[in-house]
C-alpha cells in the first residue's frame, strides 16, 4: 500500500510590515528594492513596499525571509493552472 504524502500548507507571516516569512516558495523569480517576486505552490507572490531585499532563501525547505518596509502583497495566477473543462476539452 502506498503512504500518501500530506500536502503542505502554503503560510505567509508579516511582522510589523517589516519582514514577512513566506513558505512552499519554489523560486525567486525577480527582486528589487520595490518588489519581489517569487513562484508558489499557491501561484505567484508579489511582495511590494520600500527597501526590500531577500534575508534568507531556503530552496530545500522552501522558506524565504525578506526585509524592507512592507506595502502590500500580490497573489497571480502563473498561467500554468488550468480548469478541468479547458483539460477536458482539449
Amino acid at each position: 500500500m502506498q503512504e500518501q504524502s500530506k500536502p503542505k500548507r502554503h503560510v505567509v507571516n508579516i511582522y510589523n510590515r517589516e519582514k514577512i516569512e513566506v513558505s512552499e516558495v519554489i523560486c525567486i523569480e525577480y527582486f528589487t528594492p520595490e518588489a519581489v517576486a517569487a513562484k508558489t505552490q499557491s501561484g505567484r507572490l508579489i511582495v511590494k513596499g520600500q527597501n526590500l531585499f531577500v534575508d534568507t532563501m531556503d530552496s530545500k525547505e522552501g522558506n524565504m525571509l525578506i526585509k524592507g518596509k512592507i506595502n502590500g502583497i500580490i497573489y497571480e495566477n502563473t498561467g500554468e493552472e488550468k480548469s478541468l473543462i479547458k483539460k477536458l476539452f482539449k
